[in-house]
């Protein structure tokens, strides 16, 4: 916690079944640990975005963006000194795979560039990322996702589709 301030712990797992538990007791040991620099927010992947509807992640990322995300920040340096500092991470979980983490990290960190270019001037406040940025960094995400998978499992991230294109197809699966 010195290190990184501020510690939002995201944890994807199932509320019910075979999840529950890990669930329940990971809460617990946040609740007696107690540290007000410690966030605990709970996200059932599985539960919102059934039926492949990965777009619901906007659930979650709505409900932090103005509060979580922004009051983390990032860090900005220029030619004056230091204008931000990033006072806090985020600690995203799951169980047994790589994509539920890496679809909710790439947006947190989509959010987190669309606050950044707004900040130094590059896009609108109201304007959103253009597409070719989009496609320079969704597949980037989908690389690193790729990679972490790949060292884990020795296969590739099984939602990587998603997360290179925004879209669910056969192919993925």
């Amino acid at each position: 916690m010195n290190c990184y301030k501020k510690v939002a712990i995201v944890t994807l797992l199932e509320q019910e079944g075979r999840e529950e538990g890990l669930g329940d007791a990971f809460m617990q040991n946040v609740v007696v640990y107690n540290n007000p620099q410690l966030t605990y927010i709970s996200f059932d992947f599985h539960e919102h975005c059934r039926g492949l509807h990965f777009e619901n992640v906007s659930l979650l990322v709505d409900s932090i963006r103005h509060d979580i995300i922004k009051d983390q920040r990032y860090c900005w340096v220029d030619g004056q000194g230091t204008i931000a500092e990033q006072r806090g991470v985020f600690r995203v979980n799951c169980m047994d795979c790589l994509d539920r983490t890496n679809v909710i990290q790439t947006a947190f960190a989509r959010t987190v560039l669309t606050i950044q270019l707004h900040k130094v001037g590059l896009l609108m406040p109201d304007e959103t990322l253009p597409q070719e940025i989009r496609s320079v960094f969704q597949n980037m995400w989908a690389n690193n996702g790729d990679i972490l998978s790949q060292s884990y499992t020795g296969t590739a991230a099984l939602k990587g589709d998603y997360t290179r294109t925004g879209e669910r197809k056969i192919s993925g699966m």
